[in-house]
C-alpha cells in the first residue's frame, strides 16, 4: 500500500503532549460496554448504511457493546437535560458502561454565531428579498444562513465596507473566545464549558468508575491550497479571508478550555491535532476528512468515512491499545478512495492502532454487538442574549505632563537621573434641575502617566497557546497624548482606515481608554514598555515607535533607507529580514504589509524633506 505522509512537525507533536492522553491502559482487555454520547459527529450523520461511524469502530477494536445515544443537532443542554431524566434504556447503558465517549459543544458555537451573523445580515439588508429579522429561527445553523442570505449582496457589502465587515466578525470571535470580560459573552468560558462540566459531573454520578472521553473540535474552514485558489476569487475571497482566522481561534479556544477545565480525570481525544495534521509545509488537512470542498455550497462540514477512521484511531489511543484488537478500523481504511494520500499525523495514530489489531476470522476476542440509536432532528434550545447599558460621559480635563532630564558627570563615573512629573487636574461638572432646584457636583480626578503617552503600534499578537498570528490584516494604532485626548486607528493593509477621536486617562499601571463600540479591545495595560490589550482570548502588543525610524537612533535618514533595502532584498531571495517585529513595523512607511523598495523610497522623500529645513513629522508630511 502506497503511503503519502510527511514528518509530524514538532509544535504538533507539543501541542497533543500537552494533553492527557495515555499511549496503554491496562483495563483496555477489560472494556466490554461502551456508550457514545454527543452530537451528528457521533451519531453518524452524512454516512451510508455500508459505512461505519466511529463509535462501531471502537467498539468492535475492544470487542465491546456500543450503545449510542447521540443526536444531531443537540447543544450541550440538550445533553445535560438527557441525563437528568435519562431513558430506562439510557440509564442501564450508562450505568453498565466501562467507556464513555462525547463529542459536544459544536452546536453551541454554530447555532450562537448563525444567530450573530444572520442578525447582522438583517441590519445590513443582505437577506434574500422578502425575508426579514422574523424569519430568523431561533436556533439556526449554517445552512439557515445559506438559505437566508442574499450570497452576491453579502460579497458586495463585504468589499465595500471592509472596516464594519472586520470589525463583525471580529466581535463574533471575541464573544466566542473571550474569557472574564464582561463586555463580551464569552459564549465557551461561560456556557459551553461549565455544561460540559456538569455532564461529567450527572455521568459520574451513574456511574463513578467509567472511563470518560471528551473530543476536541476540529476547524472545518481548512482547505487544500490549490482548491481553495480556484474556488475563492473576488469577494468571496474577501469574505473567507475573514471568517477563516475567526474558525481556527474559536476550535483552538475551545481545545484549549476544554484542556483545563475541571472533568476530574477525564480523557481528551485531541481530534482537532488529527484532522489538521499539520505538515512541514504548514498545509493543514480537515479538508481531506470531510465534505466541505465536494459539497461546498452546502457546507457539509461532517466527517466522511475517512473522519470517522481518524476519530476512532484517536479515540482508541487515547484510551488505550489492546492486543489483538479487532481489525474493523483497518478494513474499513482498506475501503477508503483516497487512502493514499492519508495526512500524515492522523496516519501516524492510525497505525499504531492497526498494529496491534487482527484479522477477524482468528481473533480471540468477543464478536462487536453494536445498538445505535440516533436521529437527524434539529432542537429547540433557547438563546439568551444580554444586552449591555450604554453609559455617556462628558468630562473636561486639562493636564500638563512635564519630564525634566539632568546628567551629572564626574571623571569617573556618569548617571543620569530622570524624573517624571505628573501634573493631575480635578474637574468640576455641576449640573442644575429646576422643581424643586437641585445642584449636585461631581468631582473626578484624572492623571496621564507620561509613560503612557505617545504614538502605539501593534508590533503582533499572541493567542492563548502563546504563539504568534495575524488577528487583523493590519495594523492598530493609539495615539495617546498628554491631555488625555487621542485617537484610535485601524490601518487595514491596502485597505481603508478606520479612525476614531477617543479619551484616556491613567490608573496604576493601565491606561484606561474609551474606545468606540466597533472596536474589539480591552483595558490597555501598561508592562516592561509595552501596552498590553486583550482580544479574542489572546494579547496583542504595542511599541512606542517613531515610524521611519528603523535603526531607533532617534533620526529618519539615509541610514533607516539603506536598512529597509537590505531587508527587502534578503525577503526577495527567501531570506529572513533580520528585522525585529517593531522594527518591521517602522519600515512600513505606506501601511501595505510588506517592507520594499517603496518604504525605502519614502524614507528618502522625508528625508530630503528635512535635510531643506522641514520640520513636520513624517506623519504629518504623508499625511498618516
Amino acid at each position: 500500500m502506497k503511503k503519502i505522509v510527511s514528518a509530524v512537525i514538532a509544535a504538533a507533536v507539543t501541542v497533543s503532549a500537552a494533553l492527557p492522553i495515555p499511549s496503554v491502559i491496562s483495563a483496555a482487555d477489560d472494556i466490554k460496554n461502551i456508550v457514545v454520547l454527543g452530537d451528528s459527529l457521533s451519531s453518524g450523520y452524512g454516512l451510508s448504511e455500508s459505512e461505519h461511524n466511529y463509535g462501531e469502530i471502537v467498539g468492535n477494536y475492544y470487542g465491546a457493546k456500543a450503545d449510542n445515544f447521540a443526536k444531531s443537532g443537540d447543544e450541550t443542554g440538550d445533553l445535560l437535560s438527557k441525563l437528568e431524566a435519562p431513558t430506562d434504556e439510557m440509564s442501564a447503558s450508562l450505568k453498565a458502561a466501562d467507556c464513555i465517549v462525547i463529542s459536544i459543544g459544536g452546536n453551541d458555537i454554530i447555532h450562537y454565531a448563525s444567530s450573530y451573523l444572520l442578525n447582522v445580515c438583517a441590519n445590513v439588508n443582505v437577506l434574500q428579498e422578502g425575508y426579514t429579522k422574523a424569519d430568523i429561527p431561533e436556533d439556526p445553523t449554517f445552512t439557515d444562513i445559506l438559505n437566508l442570505v442574499d450570497k452576491e449582496a453579502l460579497k458586495t457589502y463585504a468589499n465595500d465596507n471592509p472596516i464594519q465587515m472586520n470589525s463583525t466578525v471580529q466581535k463574533l470571535r471575541t464573544h466566542l473566545t473571550e474569557k472574564d470580560n464582561k463586555k463580551y459573552d464569552c459564549v465557551i468560558q461561560k456556557k459551553i464549558i461549565p455544561s460540559i462540566e456538569k455532564i461529567n459531573a450527572d455521568i459520574k454520578a451513574l456511574n463513578p468508575d467509567a472511563t470518560i472521553v471528551y473530543q476536541t473540535m476540529y476547524d472545518p474552514l481548512q482547505f487544500d491550497d490549490a482548491y481553495f485558489k480556484a474556488a475563492y476569487k473576488g469577494n468571496s475571497l474577501k469574505v473567507m479571508n475573514l471568517v477563516r482566522p475567526v474558525s481556527e481561534a474559536v476550535t483552538e479556544s475551545f481545545r484549549t478550555q476544554l484542556t483545563e477545565a475541571d472533568l476530574g480525570g477525564a480523557l481528551i481525544a485531541d481530534i482537532h491535532n488529527d484532522f489538521t495534521s499539520l505538515d512541514d509545509n504548514g498545509a493543514q488537512y480537515s479538508w481531506y476528512f470531510t465534505k466541505m470542498q465536494e459539497k461546498r455550497d452546502e457546507m457539509d462540514f461532517h466527517p466522511t468515512q475517512a473522519g470517522h477512521v481518524a476519530m476512532a484511531a484517536k479515540v482508541i489511543e487515547t484510551i488505550g491499545l489492546k492486543e489483538n484488537g479487532g481489525d474493523l478500523i483497518v478494513q474499513t481504511f482498506e475501503s477508503l478512495p483516497k487512502k493514499a494520500s492519508y495526512p500524515a499525523v492522523a496516519y501516524e495514530t492510525y497505525k499504531k492502532v492497526a498494529d496491534t489489531t487482527v484479522p477477524e476470522e482468528t481473533t480471540t476476542t468477543t464478536p462487536t454487538t453494536t445498538t445505535t440509536t440516533t436521529t437527524t432532528t434539529v432542537p429547540t434550545t433557547t438563546t439568551t442574549t444580554t444586552t449591555e447599558p450604554t453609559t455617556t460621559t462628558t468630562t473636561t480635563t486639562t493636564t500638563t505632563t512635564t519630564t525634566t532630564t539632568t546628567t551629572t558627570t564626574t571623571t569617573t563615573t556618569t548617571t543620569t537621573t530622570t524624573t517624571t512629573t505628573t501634573t493631575t487636574t480635578t474637574t468640576t461638572t455641576t449640573t442644575t434641575t429646576t422643581e424643586p432646584t437641585t445642584t449636585t457636583t461631581v468631582t473626578t480626578t484624572r492623571s496621564y502617566n507620561a509613560d503612557h503617552v505617545g504614538r502605539w503600534y501593534s508590533v503582533n499578537y499572541v493567542n492563548n497557546e502563546g504563539q504568534k498570528e495575524n488577528y487583523i490584516n493590519g495594523v492598530i494604532i493609539f495615539d495617546l497624548r498628554s491631555d488625555g485626548t487621542g485617537i484610535a486607528e485601524i490601518n487595514y493593509y491596502g485597505k481603508e482606515t478606520q479612525t476614531d477621536e477617543i479619551s484616556w486617562y491613567s490608573e496604576g499601571d493601565k491606561a484606561r481608554v474609551s474606545l468606540p463600540d466597533d472596536f474589539f479591545l480591552t483595558d490597555l495595560t501598561y508592562s516592561n514598555s509595552e501596552l498590553l490589550a486583550k482580544a479574542g482570548g489572546g494579547t496583542f502588543h504595542f511599541a512606542k515607535l517613531s515610524l521611519g525610524d528603523v535603526n531607533t537612533d532617534g533620526a529618519v535618514d539615509a541610514k533607516d533607507a539603506s536598512a529597509v533595502l537590505v531587508a527587502y532584498a534578503k525577503a526577495s531571495t527567501g531570506k529572513d529580514t533580520d528585522l525585529t517585529d517593531e522594527q518591521k513595523i517602522s519600515a512600513d512607511i505606506n501601511y501595505d504589509g510588506h517592507v520594499d523598495a517603496k518604504d525605502a523610497s519614502q524614507i528618502l522623500v522625508y528625508y530630503s524633506y528635512l535635510s531643506t529645513g522641514g520640520t513636520k513629522s513624517l506623519i504629518e508630511y504623508f499625511n498618516k
